[in-house]
């Protein structure tokens, strides 16, 4: 009797061997996950974006200033001109006051120029004043070009420089020029036109240095930095409501009627003003005292930096307030735009839980023969890790360092 002892071959199909891989990484997977689980993380080099857009409310550092009667508005400054302290950037016509005073005014004042023109100058010239006439032509025609081209808010400034030349020329000729009884009946008629109108006038100043600003919302001294320094959510809701609902912008300018105790223009700070905004807790990356870049919607400079002057709990959201003191430009005039996030803050990259702060520093602890504080300068944060630098160059941070949880 013959016995087969040949072994019988087994074939395996080839998801065997699909099933035998995925079951070889998952232990693996877990054994990995096992010994990370129990040794402390360490240092790593990495990087967090903070790319997005939220609609900023701008705040100001302003002055308001009020009429104290009723009257007509001359501006005599443009919109958005620089001016000094004590500055006239309006004359506030009162109700007694007659255009026809001011007519008179030009006709006597023509009269005067054209007796000292045609009886005394002659054939003389005088260099000196033949500059102001050149002067005072040169701005009629920038003036006629500005109201061609529908640019009205730059008139006023022109239009101050020219009565400044004309007036230039006025007291020149009145000064180098030889008087006869006519041209004295004149003047007199002159300074009597003068004195009615300035009865009628009231001056209105710059209370400090500052932009000058004709557009406003009734906002002005409600929103301020005292406003922030005590904004909760409440508050900001509250804002956000009036500015959708109950907002109303005047844009006073060149014979607008004027009330008693009406906000007739702003002084701005251009160096000064603040963004305020909500985002998701989730998509924040932004720290604290930490200053980026951001793009503001209508910004004439492109991007501008800004520094985070706090952060307000906001329950699933938190409130932004950032500080700027770069040239406000645009922003002068502008209440709500959207603000624009693109930085990405790379440094040292720890688990959030490992940041500390003690003794007025933030710092981590590290494995160092023992328990070693470092101080730290927190770049960027998200829900799960912060970006940070080396705070100390006698105590540095470096990758691969093993990480002690804080007690």
């Amino acid at each position: 009797m013959t016995t087969n002892n040949t072994a019988k071959k087994i074939n395996f199909a080839p998801r065997f061997f699909v099933f035998a891989a995925i079951g070889l990484s998952i232990i693996i997977w877990l054994i990995y996950g096992f010994f990370q689980y129990i040794s402390p993380p360490k240092v790593e080099w990495g990087s967090l974006n903070s790319s997005f857009s939220a609609e900023a409310v701008i705040i100001r550092n302003e002055q308001i200033v009020t009429s104290t009667n009723y009257g007509t508005l001359d501006c005599l400054t443009a919109e958005g001109s620089f001016v000094y302290e004590g500055t006239a950037v309006a004359d506030l016509y009162l109700s007694d006051y007659s255009q026809s005073d001011i007519e008179s005014l030009v006709t006597t004042r023509q009269e005067i120029k054209n007796y000292q023109s045609s009886n005394i100058l002659k054939n003389i010239v005088y260099d000196d004043l033949e500059k102001i006439n050149d002067e005072i032509d040169s701005l009629i025609d920038e003036i006629t070009q500005l109201a061609m081209d529908n640019r009205f808010r730059e008139i006023p400034t022109k239009d101050n420089e020219l009565q400044v030349l004309l007036e230039q020329r006025r007291r020149y000729m009145n000064e180098n020029l030889t008087s006869d009884s006519h041209l004295d009946k004149l003047f007199q008629q002159e300074e009597v036109n003068l004195e009615k109108i300035n009865e009628s006038l009231i001056s209105m100043h710059a209370p400090s240095d500052g932009i000058v600003s004709f557009f406003l919302d009734g906002m002005e001294n409600y929103l301020n930095y005292e406003f922030l320094q005590n904004m909760t959510n409440n508050e900001y809701e509250t804002m956000k409501k009036i500015l959708n609902e109950n907002i109303t912008a005047t844009n006073l300018g060149m014979d607008s009627k004027v009330n008693i105790n009406q906000a007739v223009y702003r002084i701005v700070e251009p160096n000064l003003w603040y963004a305020v905004m909500k985002v998701p807790r989730s998509k924040n990356t932004l720290v604290t005292g930490q200053s980026y870049m951001v793009d503001f919607d209508g910004y004439e400079y492109g991007y501008v930096n800004g520094t985070v002057e706090f952060i307000i709990d906001a329950g699933r959201d938190v409130i932004l307030v950032m500080r700027f003191t770069e040239d406000i430009g645009t922003m002068a005039t502008l209440r709500t735009v959207t603000c624009n996030f693109g930085d990405t803050a790379e440094g040292f990259k720890v688990p959030r839980e490992y940041i500390t702060y003690e003794d007025g520093v933030f710092g981590i602890f590290v494995k160092d023969g023992g328990k070693k504080f470092v101080p730290v300068n927190v770049l960027a944060q998200d829900n799960t890790h912060v970006i940070v630098s080396t705070a100390d160059k006698g105590n540095p941070l470096t990758a691969g360092q093993r990480l002690v949880k804080p007690d």
